[in-house]
């Protein structure tokens, strides 16, 4: 077999392969810190609290130490993602800035007929 007629694989995408795995990882972690949230803040705030168990059998101590951790790095992992796909969203402000301010008001290739009357 030459080099030429070899049979090679798909190439891998890190890019895609990167962007999975932090969407997944943002779609389970944002959901675990805002049920840690919602517990911590509904949690009775007395004295002796931190031993009081919440749910799933952990204390109100413990589920602070999940939402900490959790929430810095669903929050890295955000950061990750925004760096990732800054080209992206750069180029959705741009769209979202120029369509309110009304300079790309007509979808490109359509103009308004000569016989149409604006209203």
């Amino acid at each position: 077999m030459t080099g030429s007629t070899a049979v090679r694989g798909p190439r891998f995408r890190w890019k895609s392969y990167a962007r999975a795995w932090i969407g997944i990882s943002m779609l389970v972690g944002w959901p675990i810190v805002v049920v840690s949230g919602v517990l911590l803040w509904l949690a009775d705030p007395g004295r002796q609290s931190g031993q009081q168990e919440l749910f799933l059998d952990l204390t109100k101590s413990e589920w602070g130490d999940i939402h900490w951790w959790v929430s810095v790095a669903v929050v890295l992992i955000t950061l990750v993602h925004v760096v990732i796909d800054f080209k992206a969203l750069k180029g959705a402000l741009r769209y979202l800035v120029s369509f309110h301010r009304g300079t790309n008001a007509q979808p490109r290739g359509r103009r308004p007929s000569a016989g149409a009357s604006a209203d």
